[in-house]
């Protein structure tokens, strides 16, 4: 029988109190003072750091922002980095986020299953958006979810594909009753501006619409606003979101 597990955000109060001092302080780049590297006797360990990717093509009315995640920090915990997102949430005059529906005629995410796992392990889809599981394998799945409880569950015979569901906003976790090992992760994102960084930790942002946007990261770790930026014609460049496991209540 699988044992669910409940993440909690331990380190959430304490980065978040440092990076509420840096709300407002623009495209700066850099962490905010809380978040900066420490300096121990013996330097921590960098997991990832990468160059500022290239910026896309110019589309009038646009900008683009482009950075990375670093980690830093001696703790022994893992850190998956490929269970992260980054979001940029648009803000009004009073700094509150601003959403909007997703169109009804999006095309659908798929989630494939070919033996008794599902791939990708993570994904993210705009909350709304139809997401399809497909089935290529001999297994039969009877998927759920306890964030979506009772309302949800997926029949998923062999070679079948399901009907689409649509999720709200949020990471939903998915479980399947027939094999206890098998499990994934969708984060369904309350903006239209998600990425998820690759495997050097860079992410970007193409053909973002000029205007003031929150910064905010979600992991399995930390999650919450990093800083306010101003997305202009001109880009943003070196965007860097720092992690910093010294700092994460274990």
């Amino acid at each position: 029988m699988h044992r669910e597990k409940t993440v909690r955000f331990a380190s959430f109060g304490v980065i978040l109190s440092a990076i509420t001092a840096g709300l407002g302080s623009g495209c700066s780049g850099g962490p905010p003072p809380d978040l900066a590297p420490p300096t121990p006797k013996e330097p921590p360990r960098e997991q990832r750091t990468v160059l500022p990717l290239p910026p896309p093509a110019d589309v009038p009315g646009t900008g683009w922002v482009n950075g990375d995640v670093t980690v830093l920090g001696r703790s022994s915990r893992p850190v998956d980095l490929a269970r992260i997102v980054v979001l940029l949430e648009p803000v009004d005059g009073r700094g509150a986020a601003r959403w909007k529906p997703v169109h009804s005629e999006a095309e659908p995410a798929v989630i494939e299953s070919r033996s008794s796992a599902f791939q990708p392990s993570f994904d993210a889809v705009r909350a709304g958006q139809p997401l399809m599981f497909s089935n290529h394998g001999p297994l039969r799945h009877r998927l759920f979810s306890t964030e979506l409880g009772s309302r949800v569950r997926v029949e998923l015979a062999p070679r079948r594909r399901s009907e689409p569901i649509r999720l709200p906003a949020g990471a939903i976790r998915f479980f399947c009753s027939l094999h206890p090992d098998e499990n994934f992760v969708v984060f369904s994102s309350p903006t239209d501006h998600f990425a998820l960084p690759d495997h050097t930790g860079a992410y970007r942002f193409s053909t973002v619409p000029e205007g003031r946007y929150l910064l905010s990261i979600w992991s399995e770790l930390v999650e919450g606003p990093v800083r306010q930026i101003v997305v202009t014609s001109s880009g943003v460049s070196r965007e860097r979101i720092w992690i910093n496991l010294d700092l994460i209540d274990r």
